[in-house]
């Protein structure tokens, strides 16, 4: 039922395409099946026999799993931090520690919460074993759950130039936030094509200026990526912490969501989305025929 206490049937229906979502108005005296139901979404008018009910609760989370797919629900953001004078990301995934200003532009984006037993959205990160670092940063915003991949929080090697495990998480975040140390000048060295990765299509690089305690910020996208807001102001440094937080976060929520609609990730996303909602068919359609095998 909705805020007025007007009972309502809210429904999703999952496709490989993504979801689509409806509300229709409830009747006691008149009670929908779910055959009826689906008959009000297109092209579901002629559907032959009502789909199967399954009641087992595990599904909700592999649901949730579902709309996380869609990219509308929890987010996860790499952070690379870099010295004055690296160009490469090698070298930027490399630095073992962060500066004062850059501890400090981390406790603004989150939390610094402990991995292990973590029991919140964890982006991938390993909540058992310490496999991907000890701490994280995390936040809520407007009901979205934010994991950032620290660049300096992920396992260092002193082994491994290339830095592979804190490589195989920032280089597969869509988005990355680039913090520039240094005077703000700086920024102007960094070059998206320096970081090596098929996967990440928005970079938003931000440098903190010590002489008037303002957060400096640029965006570079993929051509692909359609634009998206909130336009940067012009010049584009923000006095106010809480409003460089707030604009920033959902410049990259905004910039996630645009690069989902670029065509390789519509098939990537298709693909996936496909291949989730199959194994959860499967998965569930012989639990519950299990279940009615042990009833019988």
């Amino acid at each position: 039922s909705n805020t007025q206490c007007v009972h309502q049937y809210r429904v999703i229906l999952w496709k490989k395409t993504g979801a689509q979502k409806i509300s229709l108005s409830y009747s006691p005296n008149k009670p929908m099946t779910v055959k009826q139901i689906l008959s009000n979404f297109p092209n579901m008018e002629k559907l032959e026999k009502g789909p199967k009910e399954i009641f087992s609760p595990e599904i909700q989370k592999d649901l949730l799993l579902l709309e996380e797919q869609e990219g509308s629900v929890n987010f996860k953001f790499g952070v690379l931090y870099t010295k004055p004078g690296q160009v490469t990301d090698d070298e930027m995934l490399s630095n073992e520690f962060g500066s004062t200003d850059f501890e400090r532009f981390l406790s603004l984006l989150g939390d610094k919460i402990r991995l292990k037993g973590w029991d919140k959205y964890r982006g991938g990160l390993d909540v058992k074993g310490d496999m991907t670092g000890k701490y994280s940063v995390y936040t809520i915003y407007e009901g979205h759950e934010i994991m950032f991949h620290v660049s300096t929080l992920l396992p260092y090697s002193k082994d491994n130039k290339q830095q592979v495990e804190r490589k195989r998480h920032i280089g597969n975040d869509i988005v990355n936030i680039v913090f520039v140390d240094g005077s703000p000048t700086e920024m102007t060295n960094f070059n998206p094509s320096s970081i090596k990765s098929q996967f990440t299509h928005v970079f938003a690089v931000v440098s903190y200026s010590s002489e008037d305690c303002s957060y400096r910020l640029v965006v570079y996208s993929e051509e692909s990526v359609p634009l998206f807001g909130p336009s940067l102001p012009n010049p584009s440094y923000f006095r106010s912490p809480q409003e460089f937080r707030e604009f920033l976060l959902v410049k990259l929520i905004n910039g996630e969501k645009a690069t989902f609609n670029t065509p390789i990730f519509a098939q990537k996303r298709e693909r996936t989305l496909d291949m989730l909602i199959k194994d959860l068919c499967q998965e569930h359609m012989s639990d519950s025929n299990r279940a009615q095998t042990m009833l019988n």
